[in-house]
């Protein structure tokens, strides 16, 4: 019996050819629709349903990431910007130095891991993949910690601050995702 399996990635639904008998896939994905609610964070539902006569009822609106700007607030609550350009910011943690930024910033497919140097007034993506979130430092600033859903397993992760190496998993959470890792300030245990 051939068909298509439905499935969304960030916010379109596509029909992937599919035969049921012989549980195989027939030809490449093609676009269906686009701007259907999704649930990326979360749940990983698209809120789409196909009837057995062929009709398609679906939730439009697919989330965009909101802009934002990231700023320094003083005391008296008065805003500076960090720097001018305005991102889908999500969070972001001030490196133990100072000299630093590891922010997290949503885009259509997933969220990443970056850095802004201060100094430099430069980006570095430090995530290419999956939802990266609650980044903390080590005591030295050499390394961030921070949770996320990666192709390696959901969990806390490491990465290094300068990028020389992709992260890697420290904690597996098995079906749950592990929230705000935290490094303890003798730097041995997070």
């Amino acid at each position: 019996t051939a068909g298509a399996l439905l499935y969304g990635q960030a916010g379109s639904l596509y029909a992937l050819p599919f035969d049921a008998a012989r549980l195989t896939v027939t030809g490449p994905a093609a676009p269906v629709l686009g701007d259907v609610r999704m649930d990326l964070a979360a749940t990983g539902r698209v809120f789409a349903d196909v009837a057995l006569s062929g009709a398609l009822a679906y939730v439009p609106g697919f989330p965009r990431p909101g802009v934002r700007r990231l700023v320094w607030m003083d005391r008296e609550g008065v805003a500076t910007p960090v720097t001018t350009e305005t991102r889908a910011y999500r969070g972001g943690r001030l490196s133990p130095d100072g000299r630093s930024l590891a922010v997290t910033i949503q885009d259509a497919g997933n969220t990443a891991l970056w850095l802004f140097d201060l100094g430099r007034r430069t980006w570095n993506r430090l995530t290419t993949e999956g939802e990266a979130v609650t980044p903390s430092w080590t005591p030295d600033s050499r390394r961030i910690l921070f949770s996320a859903n990666l192709r390696n397993g959901a969990g806390i992760h490491v990465v290094p601050a300068d990028g020389s190496a992709p992260p890697s998993p420290i904690a597996a959470a098995g079906t749950q995702l592990i929230d705000m890792p935290e490094v303890q300030p003798d730097g041995r245990q997070a």
